[in-house]
């Protein structure tokens, strides 16, 4: 009962983290360009030091809910997710962006994989069911930020700002911070934790074992190929979340459209996350895999021939859905061979992966937009998804026996 409270109170903080963050996060592509003046190179250079920074935090940072707990990671995290967003009220110039990446980037680093691992933690046997029921939560704010979002921008009568609404996600992340602090109960018992008779001695030795035990999970090849489709994933969810938004405005979508696909493409994943986590539990996660790389690569490659709002929403919800499917299924084929102790250094790792495929994906990106145009740039990372399923391919296929589910 005490564990299911607890996976209750942690969800609640990734929806108001989600909800908070997306609804900013979604609009903030065109906050720069039309509020700041500044081009996708720029744009994409801003947001790749957002991941670069998470490159070297996430394994570090994520060892450190190993050994101070959860509970106190992820309110780090929900107090770095506000003061960010209160850093992009007051914005006036595109260094300020810069910094406020630079405290997000803090803030993923803390809450992320201390989330990932108290889900570990409250679901020690259907790990997929438990992942499945986790980002229902997680993308049900994503769900909802960008059409409210959308909504509060395009209503002249409510007259909202962009800074307005950045206001506003900073008191919806607040909010959550409030909850955790008050009602969340650390799932990792300080009788499990390593002790140590210092902060400064835990840091240190934090910061030099972590590497360490980072580098013994990605000799495990069923880990580095998991990883290694996490780097390749952070190309389509750099390139929808930032540039799609700009490509709508383009090609003449108002910020309404804009909120409404960004929404919606997310509703059939938020229905179905349960039973797109079981698949994991039964197939292991070579086939969803795949599976994730083939519908992410074919629906990015055909968007750009196609016009309509309701064309973009099909095309972007087969990306969500085919992510409900891989990310449960990856998620598991790190979590289940490691111990509860190495949760978090596991996900810091998994998180530095991600970091390190949406820095490149940024840069690139950014650099491909601003020289042949956003249309080529959704062709060529559909093509680079292909890749990506080969490469995976490559390196898992060895593991896989005729007897043995990979899980």
């Amino acid at each position: 009962m005490k564990q299911l409270r607890t996976f209750g109170v942690a969800s609640f903080a990734a929806f108001s983290a989600s909800f908070g963050f997306m609804m900013a996060d979604t609009f903030l592509s065109l906050f720069a360009r039309e509020r700041l003046a500044i081009d996708l190179a720029l744009i994409g250079s801003i947001v790749a030091i957002r991941h670069l920074t998470q490159v070297f935090l996430r394994v570090p940072i994520g060892a450190l809910s190993d050994y101070v707990g959860r509970k106190k990671m992820i309110l780090l995290g929900l107090f770095c997710y506000a003061i960010a967003l209160g850093i992009f009220v007051v914005t006036q110039h595109w260094t300020h962006l810069i910094l406020g990446m630079l405290v997000h980037a803090i803030g993923m680093s803390s809450l992320i994989p201390a989330l990932f691992a108290l889900v570990g933690d409250c679901y020690t046997k259907e790990v997929g069911l438990g992942f499945g029921k986790f980002f229902m939560m997680l993308d049900g704010g994503s769900l909802i930020a960008p059409i409210i979002g959308g909504k509060l921008l395009s209503s002249q009568r409510l007259g909202f700002s962009y800074k307005t609404l950045f206001t506003a996600d900073m008191i919806i992340v607040s909010i959550g911070f409030i909850v955790t602090l008050l009602f969340m109960k650390d799932s990792l018992p300080e009788s499990r934790r390593m002790k140590y008779r210092s902060l400064t001695q835990l840091l240190r030795s934090n910061f030099q074992k972590s590497f360490t035990r980072a580098r013994s999970l990605i000799h495990s090849r069923s880990a580095f190929a998991a990883n290694i489709a996490i780097f390749f994933f952070g190309f389509p969810m750099i390139l929808i979340g930032t540039f799609f938004p700009l490509l709508g405005d383009e090609r003449g979508l108002t910020k309404d459209n804009i909120g409404m696909v960004m929404g919606v493409r997310r509703f059939f994943p938020w229905m179905f996350y349960i039973p797109l986590g079981k698949i994991s539990d039964r197939y292991g996660s070579f086939v969803p895999t795949i599976i994730t790389f083939t519908i992410v690569g074919l629906s990015l490659f055909t968007m750009p021939f196609f016009f309509s709002l309701m064309a973009y929403t099909v095309f972007l919800m087969g990306v969500s859905i085919a992510f409900g499917i891989g990310f449960p299924a990856l998620t598991k084929a790190l979590l289940l061979r490691v111990p509860e102790t190495d949760r978090g250094v596991a996900l810091g790792t998994w998180g530095a992966f991600v970091a390190i495929g949406r820095t490149a994906a940024s840069l690139v990106l950014g650099i491909l937009a601003s020289f042949y145009g956003l249309e080529v740039t959704f062709i060529l990372t559909a093509l680079l998804q292909f890749l990506g399923a080969i490469l995976f391919f490559r390196i898992f296929t060895p593991l896989r026996k005729p007897t043995i589910n990979l899980q």
